[in-house]
């Protein structure tokens, strides 16, 4: 999805950064010793992606999905709102108002939209517009409080992916932390302390394999061994603070 005539120098801004990280094997890099390392929040906000109207993008409690806010300052413009969807096989609303988006990973729906004005919390009627693949927003009046700051708040959940959302293995090292080896597409090592908290996620990108191999621990430094389970791929290796050490090409059959 992408927002027609956005401004592309949009100010960008990360709030609420969480405590753990991800990293990431450097595919450029042919000796397999480069990792990128990501930190997470729960909160993005597109500052003026058009004039005086503002994108937030959070993860909510309780629910699954991203949900997102449209914020519109006094003096914007709510018609100049509008998302154009590529690569989607069907467009729809349904009688409750959601906006239904048929694709190759499932039907995603983004819920019909809660709008009202930040101060005092006064709902407004409104709807999603759907015209050639373009979805827009119809406050259903005229908004005539130029000095109110109003919420148009959908938010989107997506699919259960087959086989993503899945732990294989679990193993542990004498420090007390757990690491967990699990999801697809790719696999995912984590690593939790004593607490339960999570500190890092290392996204095996380099493992291309559909199937599943193994995973190991070296328990007094926690230094983790991971491989694919057939064909032509690697063996890694992944020191304790999620950074990748070494990769090896292997045939596995």
């Amino acid at each position: 999805m992408e927002w027609v005539g956005a401004d592309p120098n949009a100010q960008i801004i990360s709030e609420e950064k969480v405590s753990n990280y991800f990293t990431y094997s450097d595919l450029k890099d042919p000796n397999g010793k480069t990792t990128i390392k990501a930190r997470a929040c729960r909160k993005i906000v597109y500052k003026n992606i058009y004039p005086n109207i503002d994108i937030e993008y959070i993860f909510p409690e309780n629910k699954s999905g991203i949900k997102y806010s449209i914020i519109l300052h006094p003096g914007a413009n709510p018609d100049a709102v509008q998302m154009r969807y590529s690569g989607s096989e069907k467009l729809q609303t349904d009688a409750e108002g959601d906006l239904n988006i048929t694709s190759l990973f499932g039907v995603l729906t983004d819920h019909a939209p809660l709008t009202y004005f930040k101060e005092g919390g006064d709902k407004i009627k409104s709807q999603f517009v759907l015209r050639d693949n373009i979805v827009s927003f119809n406050l259903g009046t005229t908004i005539s409080d130029a000095g109110k700051t109003i919420i148009i708040d959908p938010w989107m959940t997506i699919p259960v992916f087959t086989g993503n959302n899945k732990a294989y293995d679990i193993d542990w090292d004498y420090q007390g932390n757990v690491y967990i080896h699990g999801g697809q597409g790719p696999f995912q090592l984590s690593k939790l302390n004593s607490a339960g908290v999570i500190q890092w996620t290392f996204l095996c990108s380099a493992l291309a394999s559909s199937y599943y191999g193994d995973f190991a621990i070296d328990r007094n430094t926690g230094t983790a061994y991971l491989c694919q389970g057939f064909g032509s791929g690697y063996l890694l290796k992944v020191n304790t603070l999620g950074n990748q050490l070494a990769s090896a090409r292997v045939q596995i059959m």
